[in-house]
């Protein structure tokens, strides 16, 4: 579970490097932060481009194999996905990634930049085009963070996590 510590470490420098227990207290660091209670529409708006995210992934990966890349080994995968960890690491990710990326980075750095950011976060994956997938998922991300909140990004980021580790739990690693 180291990966869940280090969406902790995250979440800890947003939170703390937004002022909280400084300047301000949870409540007003977190509203800084984008963080909101979910609407009913936002809650739907998020489940929509999350699930859009895993067809638009789908879609670059056959293009990107049909240039010629490599599909991606994912047999690191094999120990570490299950269902409870699909949505522990699903969730810690999409919560703590999000409040650190697009509800402290984006305000300061902008849309882009903290997108690349992201995209250098996942570095772990060994192809290159990958990161670019990533990057372009941070864009929109990003896109979300703007339009609605900090709490809308979270849940399409989570809702593309959990769903593409449950597909891989059941579909690709059998």
């Amino acid at each position: 579970m180291d990966v869940v510590i280090n969406e902790i470490f995250y979440l800890a420098i947003a939170i703390f490097g937004y002022g909280y227990l400084t300047r301000k207290n949870l409540t007003a660091t977190l509203n800084d932060l984008g963080v909101k209670k979910p609407t009913p529409p936002n809650i739907l708006f998020g489940f929509s481009v999350g699930i859009g995210l895993i067809f638009l992934i789908v879609v670059f990966t056959l293009i990107f194999m049909a240039f010629g890349f490599e599909e991606e080994n994912i047999d690191w995968l094999k120990n570490l996905i299950s269902v409870q960890n699909a949505f522990i690491l699903g969730l810690s990710a999409g919560i703590c990634e999000e409040i650190l990326f697009r509800g402290a980075l984006q305000p300061k750095f902008g849309i882009i930049l903290t997108a690349l950011l992201f995209a250098f976060l996942h570095i772990q994956y060994p192809a290159l085009w990958m990161l670019f997938m990533i990057f372009i998922i941070g864009i929109i991300l990003g896109y979300v963070r703007k339009i609605t909140n900090t709490t809308t990004a979270i849940i399409v980021h989570s809702t593309y996590d959990v769903v593409q580790m449950l597909i891989l739990c059941f579909f690709a690693l059998g």
